[in-house]
């Protein structure tokens, strides 16, 4: 039993890494990570402080934990917006 938990877990864990970064507000933008000086400062920004920002999930969300696409290069490295695009490595508008 333990084993399968274990199986299950790291494979979940390898999944997460495999999603693309979004962005949600009240709308969802996907290929979008929150930007800012630590990704966390431009969530809470963009949506008004919410709790959802702290969450340890949410960084995953997090422009400075997300490669630009086809890339090793961080996409913090290029964007200084609350919502950067993960493809370009640029600002975009975040969502609504």
């Amino acid at each position: 039993m333990r084993f399968s938990a274990i199986i299950f877990l790291t494979l979940a864990a390898a999944a997460q890494e495999a999603v693309a970064a979004s962005c949600r507000i009240a709308d969802f933008k996907s290929d979008c990570c929150w930007g800012g000086s630590n990704g966390q400062d431009a969530c809470l920004r963009q949506r008004g402080g919410a709790n959802v920002c702290r969450s340890p999930g949410e960084s995953s969300n997090f422009c400075r934990n997300v490669n630009k696409a086809g890339t090793q290069t961080k996409v913090s490295a290029t964007c200084n917006a609350d919502c950067c695009d993960t493809n370009t490595g640029f600002g975009i508008g975040c969502p609504k």
